[in-house]
């Protein structure tokens, strides 16, 4: 089959041709050309797992590779968009090696759907989107007969946005951080805190000031708050007690170098020292 997407995974270089040819490359449908794979389970005995057209509807950038050495599910869009520089990592989408669904096949089919399901997590990279907007832009491009230039400029764009995204889910977070240091709020909890926040209700274990503080706000109506956090990766929702402390460093660093500035600005300054007694009404 001239358009099996296999056949662009094993070129080296895509041409506008090629792109042209594998943007709507061949999908399985018969149930016996859909790829699966067989695991072991308990009792020695074994399960089959199947890719199904449920699948090739819910996340249509999916397609299927009957080609020899490359059989198996791949992402159309990575596979003719993505950066030859790599993909992923260094906070620009670029830096990882291509891996599955991109340069290798999907050949497991047993955890596909789901947050921690393969499918679904490459449908939230960065890279993937930055690839489906550049198939996009080409597919525009190419049918009013103008160039590639504007594909990069679309990337940037998306790039762009991204940013702004990932700004906007960080700042309810920082806020509310702040806040309990000039409140001099207690940040920790008894127990939980490693723990995904599930929905803006106090769950029965007490999880500290910080985060039931997040909740509220949800509970107020903080869209971008509640978005991030229902749906960022178990890894990225920037709640953990090193992400606190890393953020608080760095607001201390920014208040320390406010008033080194005003020192150095000022003619002459002193310091006001206060006294603390204990019991004894000893300074």
């Amino acid at each position: 089959m001239q358009a099996d997407i296999g056949w662009a995974v094993k070129k080296t270089a895509l041409s506008t041709e090629d792109r042209q040819l594998f943007m709507e490359p061949w999908k399985p449908q018969e149930q016996r050309d859909f790829p699966f794979s067989v695991h072991n389970v308990k009792n020695g005995k074994q399960r089959t797992r199947k890719l199904m057209p449920s699948h090739l509807e819910k996340f249509p950038w999916l397609s299927v590779s009957r080609v020899p050495g490359v059989e198996g599910a791949f992402c159309t869009p990575c596979v003719l968009f993505s950066c030859g520089e790599g993909v992923g990592g260094r906070g620009d989408g670029r830096g990882q090696k291509t891996g599955i669904l991109v340069s290798k096949p999907l050949c497991r089919f047993d955890d596909l759907t789901g947050k921690q399901g393969i499918l679904s997590a490459h449908e939230n990279k960065l890279y993937h989107a930055q690839s489906f907007t550049a198939m996009d832009e080409f597919r525009k491009r190419t049918a009013e007969g103008e160039g590639e230039h504007d594909i990069r400029s679309r990337l940037d764009k998306a790039r762009q946005d991204q940013v702004q995204k990932n700004r906007e889910a960080l700042l309810p977070i920082i806020d509310t951080l702040l806040m309990c240091a000039r409140q001099n709020i207690a940040l920790r909890g008894h127990r939980g805190e490693d723990k995904a926040i599930v929905g803006c209700f106090e769950p029965a274990e007490n999880d500290g000031n910080f985060r039931a503080l997040l909740r509220y706000r949800m509970r107020g109506g903080d869209v971008a708050l509640c978005n991030h956090l229902t749906g960022a990766a178990a890894n990225a929702t920037y709640l953990s007690a090193t992400i606190q402390n890393e953020l608080l460093i760095v607001a201390a660093d920014l208040i320390r170098e406010k008033i080194t500035t005003q020192i150095r600005l000022a003619g002459c300054w002193a310091l006001i020292a206060d006294e603390t007694m204990d019991l004894q009404k000893r300074e």
